[in-house]
């Protein structure tokens, strides 16, 4: 009982020398005054337990359930007192620095260990660089994928050519790729060459643009709407030279008659130019492909057009309908114009969207393209065909 007298008397007492901090209060006078206050309270916890020190020694067994119930509220104010009220408070911009230090510590850590890794394993690729075993590894793995056993003797060019070099050029783009533009791949060589749709009044250039066709298959799409008085062009065409006699030819082109329907021109350069003496047939400039079944196309109607070859077959698309196939009397070959570019369009005409893919398109591709405005895989990860970088 003396004990929650003693609790209730310094209660009392506090809250009758709580001192605020007002706006006229002097600061040096209000800190020795909370210094003097909290020495207070910690004699006062002090005698709390001294006082509980010493009940401890005693007997309780004897006690009356209330002398039991003023102990144990002796007891929580006790510790409310000593571990709640009068702890010391939390330094919030300590606290704030040392968050900050431990978050600058965690991300530098990661950092050196990246650094140490890279490190490591430079060096371990120096170590094998200088190791002989490795290095005849290298050789050994070279030597046998382009063959180079079979060519020990070899004296024919004629032989090199027609049993090691086609080897030997497929090896090579496996170990060095150049670039896409050169070496295509199925599932990532696609070109955009035309995005928006675009009106021509004559050929429009696409000047610096180097695209190789090196392919046995290979596919071009577009959407493409003609003008009452369109009659023919080239939806597209590689040029074997700007101007002059063969400017005409094309090293392949995608041709479109309003009333015959779509073509496929190629092979100027293994023509132009004949020589006088050749025995050749001097009248041949270029392979013409077209269908038997001629397609005339609708005035002011956009439709999807898509050309797709496979080796020595051409099937051409008007959206999703089958216009007809022809077969080739050789495969496309490409040739280099020194960088002179591709002419797209033709006066009448409107285009847009126009991609290259290298490789054959299926028809349900041709169909995601029609309704979706592209591929199943581009629309589903986010991706297009590479935009056309003209230099």
């Amino acid at each position: 009982m003396a004990a929650a007298a003693a609790m209730a008397a310094k209660k009392k007492q506090d809250n009758k020398n709580s001192l605020g901090d007002g706006p006229g209060a002097d600061k040096a006078q209000y800190s020795s005054f909370r210094g003097s206050l909290n020495a207070r309270n910690q004699r006062q916890n002090d005698q709390l337990v001294s006082f509980l020190q010493r009940s401890n020694t005693k007997v309780w067994n004897n006690e009356s359930p209330e002398e039991q119930r003023e102990r144990a509220a002796t007891r929580i104010q006790l510790f409310a007192r000593g571990h709640i009220l009068f702890r010391q408070r939390l330094h919030r911009e300590n606290l704030y620095k040392r968050l900050q230090f431990e978050s600058d510590l965690r991300v530098g850590g990661w950092r050196l260990f990246t650094q140490v890794m890279v490190f490591t394993f430079l060096l371990i690729a120096v170590g094998m660089s200088g190791d002989p075993s490795t290095k005849r590894g290298i050789y050994t793995n070279l030597k046998d994928s382009f063959g180079f056993d079979d060519l020990k003797g070899m004296t024919d060019r004629s032989e090199f050519v027609n049993t090691q070099m086609g080897a030997i050029a497929a090896t090579a783009k496996d170990f060095f790729i150049l670039s896409g533009s050169q070496y295509f791949v199925p599932e990532s060589g696609s070109v955009e060459l035309l995005l928006d749709m675009e009106t021509f009044s004559g050929p429009k250039l696409l000047g610096g643009l180097q695209l190789q066709i090196q392919l046995e298959e290979f596919s071009f799409t577009g959407v493409v709407k003609l003008s009452p008085q369109f009659v023919r062009g080239y939806i597209l065409r590689k040029r074997i030279i700007p101007a002059g006699t063969g400017s005409e030819l094309s090293c392949w082109g995608w041709y479109l008659h309003g009333q015959k329907g779509p073509e496929l021109h190629y092979g100027g350069h293994d023509f132009y130019a004949t020589p006088s003496n050749s025995a050749a047939d001097a009248s041949s400039k270029q392979e013409f492909v077209s269908l038997t079944n001629k397609t005339a196309f609708t005035a002011n109607e956009y439709r999807l057009l898509t050309i797709v070859v496979t080796g020595t077959n051409v099937t051409f698309y008007s959206n999703l309908d089958v216009l007809g196939s022809s077969k080739m009397p050789r495969p496309v070959t490409d040739c280099f114009n020194n960088l002179e570019g591709m002419l797209v369009g033709d006066t009448g005409m409107t285009i847009g969207q126009l991609s290259f893919y290298p490789k054959a398109l299926t028809p349900t591709i041709i169909e995601e393209i029609y309704i979706g405005g592209g591929t199943l895989d581009d629309l589903s990860t986010g991706t297009r065909p590479a935009p056309l970088v003209e230099t």
